[in-house]
């Protein structure tokens, strides 16, 4: 749970502590890993895109390609779900 504002420094904190972490136990190849944010503020900011370009970490943007696109975010899936299952 993250329980401050979500800013740059926020969001990088919890990509360097919640994402590398479980590709490493599971040994997924650094080399293929693609990173899928949107086109949040939080995710374009030049500090966090300046990370990731340092890192050398590939991106995807679901925004910018297919900006209403629910087959590439899975949550999406889920809130359909469970809109139905309401009475």
């Amino acid at each position: 749970w993250i329980m401050k504002t979500m800013g740059a420094d926020v969001y990088l904190d919890a990509v360097k502590d919640n994402f590398w972490r479980p590709r490493d136990w599971y040994n997924m190849d650094k080399s293929t890993l693609i990173f899928q944010q949107d086109n949040a503020q939080v995710h374009t900011a030049r500090k966090v895109m300046d990370y990731f370009k340092k890192n050398k970490k590939s991106l995807f943007f679901t925004a910018l390609l297919l900006p209403n696109s629910s087959d590439l975010n899975p949550i999406e899936h889920i809130w359909a779900y469970m809109k139905c299952q309401q009475y």
